[in-house]
C-alpha cells in the first residue's frame, strides 16, 4: 500500500514531468505561452493541467517504481495493455480531430440566439449548474441547493445577486428555453441562462479565437515528439487523447466559447463585484475566473 509521503513524492513527479511538458518549444516560445491567445488560456482549460481532476487515463499508466535505502521515489510512466490499447485507438490524426470540432461549432450555431443579451443586476454573480437534460428547474431551487443560505444571507445584507445557469451538456449554447423563455426566473427575476448571450457575433469571435491557435500549434505527431526528455516523452503518448482534444479537438472548442460567452455574461453584469461558482475543478471554471479577472 502506498504511503502518504510516497503518494506525494508520485504527485510531484508527475507534475514536474507535466511542468516540462508546458516548456516544450513551439514557435520559438513554450507550448504553456503558445497556448495563451487572447484572453483565453487553452492549458487552464484543458484535461492537462496541474489542476485538472485526476481522472485522466495516466492514472491507468502510472506506474511508481520505489527504491528502499532513502532513496527519492523515481516515476516511471509505463503504460499498461489495456491502456497501451487506449492509446492506439486515441491517437487520431490533427485533421480529424479538427473536423470533428467544426462539427461541435456548427451544432453550436445551430442553437445560437439572435435575441438581445439579457442584463443581470446585482452585486453578486451566483453560477449554478442546470439539472440534466432539458429538465426545467426553478432558478431558486437550483441556488439553494449549491449554496444552501447564501442567498438569505446576501439579502440580509442588503445585496443583491444574479444568478448564471449553465447546461450540463459540453455545449454551452445546447440548453434552448424558447418555449418558455422566463421557466427558469419564476421566482429569482434575475437570472439567465448561458446560452442567451451565444449570439451570432459571439460565436465567431470563440471560432476566430480556436483558429488562431490552430494556425500557431504544429502537428500533433510533432508536438508529441518535441520534449528532449524520454519521460515527458512518454508521458505526452500517454496522454495523446487528452493533448489532441484540450489543444485541438472539441475541449479547446468548448474553452473558446465558454470564454467567450462568460465574457459577455459578465459584462451584462455591470454592478457585479464578486462572482460565486461551485468548485470541481474544471476546466470551464479558469474561463469564468478569466474573465472575471
Amino acid at each position: 500500500m502506498t504511503s502518504r509521503t510516497d503518494r506525494h513524492q508520485e504527485i510531484d513527479s508527475y507534475l514536474d514531468i507535466l511542468h516540462d511538458f508546458g516548456l516544450t518549444p513551439v514557435n520559438g516560445t513554450s507550448l504553456r505561452q503558445t497556448l495563451i491567445v487572447e484572453h483565453t488560456d487553452y492549458w487552464a482549460g484543458s484535461s492537462v493541467r496541474e489542476s485538472s481532476p485526476w481522472t485522466t487515463p495516466v492514472f491507468e499508466a502510472l506506474t511508481a517504481l520505489r527504491t528502499r535505502g532513502g532513496d527519492h521515489v523515481s516515476l516511471v510512466i509505463r503504460p499498461t495493455s489495456t491502456s497501451a490499447k487506449k492509446v492506439r485507438a486515441a491517437t487520431l490524426s490533427t485533421r480529424s480531430v479538427r473536423r470533428r470540432a467544426l462539427g461541435y461549432w456548427f451544432a453550436n450555431l445551430l442553437q445560437c440566439t439572435i435575441r438581445k443579451p439579457p442584463q443581470l443586476s446585482g452585486t453578486v454573480v451566483l453560477v449554478v449548474y442546470l439539472p440534466a437534460g432539458h429538465t426545467i428547474a426553478d432558478a431558486a431551487v437550483l441556488t439553494k441547493r449549491y449554496f444552501g443560505d447564501l442567498p438569505e444571507v446576501l439579502s440580509s445584507q442588503s445585496l443583491s445577486y444574479s444568478v448564471l445557469l449553465l447546461p450540463t451538456e459540453s455545449r454551452p449554447v445546447s440548453h434552448r428555453s424558447r418555449r418558455n423563455p422566463r421557466s427558469h426566473q419564476s421566482v429569482v427575476t434575475n437570472a439567465a441562462v448561458i446560452s442567451s448571450f451565444a449570439q451570432p457575433g459571439a460565436l465567431w469571435r470563440a471560432f476566430r479565437n480556436w483558429r488562431l491557435l490552430q494556425r500557431v500549434l504544429p502537428r500533433l505527431v510533432q508536438l508529441i515528439k518535441r520534449p528532449s526528455q524520454s519521460s515527458t516523452q512518454v508521458f505526452a503518448n500517454v496522454m495523446t487523447r487528452c493533448i489532441t482534444e484540450s489543444f485541438y479537438g472539441t475541449i479547446a472548442a468548448r474553452t473558446a466559447l465558454y470564454s467567450e460567452l462568460f465574457t459577455r455574461a459578465l459584462h451584462a453584469a455591470r454592478e457585479a463585484k464578486v462572482v460565486v461558482y461551485p468548485f470541481e475543478g474544471q476546466g470551464w471554471e479558469s474561463t469564468l475566473e478569466q474573465a472575471a479577472a
